[in-house]
């Protein structure tokens, strides 16, 4: 089998993250707050300067967001990030439901992938990621960054 612990697929680092967000003009953080009892680990309103790994970029959000980053590990198959993720928050259905169904809000599951030497983990949904996804009505979004990786040449050729 491809997909067991013992075969050679790739190591990548994944972040497994929930996200409540709006592109409207405001994101009432204190509905997501009051329905939602998890402590966001990131939260942005639209309009704002964005600012990514510290550094402020030349352009605002789009979007107003409440961000809860799960976990991040190496994982060889993305469904090890992604399960856990969607184990804890099956418990808030009702409330994740209620955001999207009497609110308005759109909720996602963002996984970051960060790759290195080009090689990809497997990228596989087991049936609980599949119908865990579907019952929570949550799109599944997927951001890839390749590692940067200098090679220093110690005899150069001039």
């Amino acid at each position: 089998d491809i997909h067991s612990p013992n075969s050679n697929i790739t190591m990548a680092n994944l972040r497994s993250i929930l996200y409540v967000g709006s592109y409207k003009d405001e994101l009432k953080i204190q509905i997501v707050r009051d329905l939602l009892p998890i402590t966001p680990t990131k939260m942005w309103q639209k309009g704002e300067p964005m600012i990514l790994n510290g550094v402020k970029k030349d352009r605002k959000w789009v979007s107003s967001t409440w961000g809860f980053d799960h976990s991040s590990k190496t994982v060889n198959d993305i469904k090890e990030g992604l399960v856990p993720l969607l184990e804890y928050i099956l418990s808030y259905k009702t409330e994740l439901l209620s955001l999207k169904e009497e609110y308005g809000f759109e909720t996602s599951i963002c996984l970051v992938l960060h790759i290195e030497n080009s090689s990809f983990p497997a990228m596989s949904l087991n049936d609980f990621c599949i119908k865990s996804l579907y019952e929570l009505r949550l799109e599944l979004d997927y951001d890839i960054y390749p590692q940067q990786v200098i090679i220093v040449d110690k005899d150069p050729i001039l």
